[in-house]
């Protein structure tokens, strides 16, 4: 049913303008850190780009980004180094001239590097690439018909991380700009 109820919003969405949106982004997620013991969530900040293609109501979307951070634990340093590429889709089922609400899903492929300073002695290792579902939700006012702020929170389940705890928060701000019909 699921599918069915997609095929027919994608059919529907082929007749529309197609339009292509590009978006820097800013934001902070909640992730779990298996490195240094003890093991924990920690938030980190990333920067990234965002973009949808597709009509108003329904669209591809892809969101690269890149997060650095670390973190201090007695005589141990940890240096992070996290790369996220975010594939799926946006639904946006309330829109009006100034406003939209938008919902998103898709898959997250994470590659994540650890170096840990112990005692003079570095060491590093990778992470991945993981892969790991997401869905979220957020809203977008616009300014025009080519500029919009866009705020967003999205849930990814970690599949890496201890049962129990194994959802990972992103919170995100995007600054718009569309090209295409409009």
């Amino acid at each position: 049913m699921k599918t069915l109820i997609f095929l027919a919003l994608l059919v529907a969405n082929l007749g529309h303008a197609q339009e292509l949106k590009i978006e820097p982004v800013y934001g902070f997620e909640r992730t779990y850190h298996a490195e240094p013991k003890p093991s924990r969530y920690r938030t980190e900040v990333f920067l990234g780009l965002r973009a949808n293609y597709g009509t108003k109501l329904l669209s591809l979307e892809g969101e690269i980004n890149q997060a650095n951070s670390d973190d201090t634990i007695g005589d141990v340093t940890a240096k992070y180094n996290t790369q996220t590429l975010m594939l799926g889709l946006k639904l946006v089922p309330i829109s009006g001239e100034y406003y939209n609400i938008f919902m998103r899903s898709g898959i997250r492929v994470r590659k994540k590097t650890t170096e840990l300073t112990q005692n003079g002695v570095t060491s590093s290792t990778t992470d991945g690439p993981n892969l790991d579902p997401y869905a979220g939700a957020g809203i977008g006012i616009g300014f025009g018909s080519v500029f919009s702020l866009n705020a967003s929170a999205t849930l990814v389940y970690n599949r890496n991380a201890p049962a129990g705890e194994q959802y990972d928060t992103r919170y995100t701000l995007g600054a718009g700009m569309k090209f295409g019909n409009r």
